[in-house]
């Protein structure tokens, strides 16, 4: 499987944000894997929580990603790693709403906005 860096945000519920990240930040010589979530605020003009709120924030397959990634975070993955995070993401985009950016060199971040937008769409209800 060809590599690749991205950033992919999913909406938990209508407050909660739950992202992976597959990039290289600055000048680091190759990408690294992370997994973070947040909380807006009522209004949606901050977040009440926002980080390594993973275990707090997450449920359903969200929880069950960061459950089996979460030894990786902040780490490199191998071939076969990569082929089997790559392999769970996609049930992730199965069960919820999602925005992702990829590129083969430091994708766009995900701006507060774009999380916003997302968190206003209808809960997508998978059975």
């Amino acid at each position: 499987m060809e590599r690749f860096e991205f950033h992919a945000a999913f909406q938990l519920t209508r407050k909660i944000i739950f992202e992976v990240d597959y990039y290289t930040l600055g000048s680091n010589s190759s990408a690294y894997f992370a997994t973070s979530a947040c909380e807006f605020n009522q209004p949606k003009t901050d977040f009440n929580r926002c980080g390594q709120a993973q275990d707090d924030l997450c449920s359903g397959v969200a929880k069950d990603f960061y459950k089996k990634w979460d030894k990786y975070h902040l780490h490199k993955l191998d071939d076969q790693q990569f082929e089997e995070m790559i392999n769970d993401l996609e049930v992730l985009k199965q069960h919820y709403n999602y925005i992702e950016f990829k590129a083969d060199f430091q994708p766009e971040d995900i701006r507060f906005w774009q999380e916003k937008q997302l968190s206003m769409l209808k809960v997508k209800k998978v059975n």
